[in-house]
């Protein structure tokens, strides 16, 4: 950070993206908002599937290993049983290990994406996940440009907005 600048706040979260990238991070000061890429929440995202994936592969391991033969159930098993421990993945992530993981102005510099000074904003635009959709960021520079955060999580919503609102207090929430 910069000696001029107080740092207000930041977080990672999977729940969290720009662009195709999910597991993403904001942070801000009193002077600039900056996005950053997240190992841990990339990962945190991506661990779900791959251990449903191994899950899968071992159940199938042993069902070609056994002395029976295969039946037309076992694939149906293999996907409810994929399903079923990517389903727990997910929930503990979500639940558990939590949607959020603060981050420090030390973490933050390394990882950095983007930055936008306050004083460039022209407008800042959220809109809240609804349902199963996801909602997002949307940043209006004076170059004409727009950075837009995708949002897919209520409570990293919620997060977002405070973030947001302490670096921007103009920013207005759209249904």
């Amino acid at each position: 950070m910069q000696e001029s600048e107080t740092y207000l706040g930041g977080f990672s979260s999977p729940f969290l993206g720009k662009g195709r990238r999910w597991g993403y991070g904001l942070a801000v000061t009193d002077a600039r908002l900056i996005g950053f890429k997240s190992t841990w929440a990339r990962s945190t995202l991506l661990a779900g599937p791959a251990i449903a994936a191994a899950g899968g592969i071992i159940s199938l391991g042993q069902s070609v290993g056994s002395s029976a033969s295969l039946s037309p159930v076992d694939p149906s098993i293999i996907v409810l049983g994929t399903a079923t421990t990517l389903g727990t993945v997910i929930f503990l992530v979500t639940n558990i290990v939590g949607p959020t993981r603060e981050a420090t102005a030390g973490q933050i510099e390394g990882k950095k994406d983007f930055e936008v000074k306050k004083e460039f904003v022209l407008g800042i635009v959220m809109r809240r996940p609804q349902g199963f959709g996801i909602g997002h960021v949307m940043i209006d520079l004076q170059s004409g440009d727009d950075v837009k955060i995708i949002i897919g999580n209520k409570r990293v919503f919620r997060k977002t907005k405070e973030l947001v609102g302490a670096f921007y207090p103009e920013a207005h929430e759209r249904p």
